[in-house]
């Protein structure tokens, strides 16, 4: 049965552009092969909320498709062992909720100051 996913990758954040590129367009071929392919999103650049290999940073991406079943086993299969993805997490799209997108143009470095107020706050 078709259903619709989308797919959140976190590819490590001090990856060069090229490489990012590269490794989004990897996926993007991978999904066209198996699924219908709608859109990717990309957020961007932003903290983690914690270390994940000691990475601070991530580049968000958001895939949306629509495929059978075992897409997420095939996903996870075929990007396992990719060095350059630190998290990935494939659900079930409720087709009824609207999708509400993050914005793009998020500073990280805004988001790094609020943090920081943040645990300076609790330190005081």
């Amino acid at each position: 049965m078709v259903k619709s996913y989308e797919t959140m990758v976190v590819f490590d954040g001090t990856l060069p552009d090229e490489v990012l590129k590269k490794e989004q367009e990897k996926i993007e071929k991978f999904l066209k092969e198996r699924t219908t392919f709608e859109r990717t999103d990309l957020w961007g650049k932003m903290a983690l909320a914690y270390e994940i290999n000691r990475k601070k940073t991530g580049n968000y991406c958001l895939f949306l498709y629509k495929g059978d079943g075992d897409i997420a086993t095939q996903f996870d299969h075929e990007f396992k062992l990719d060095t350059a993805i630190l998290r990935h997490l494939t659900v079930v799209r409720n087709e009824k909720a609207p999708t509400k997108l993050i914005d793009p143009d998020r500073d990280l470095a805004k988001t790094s100051e609020s943090q920081e107020e943040a645990a300076n706050g609790q330190a005081n």
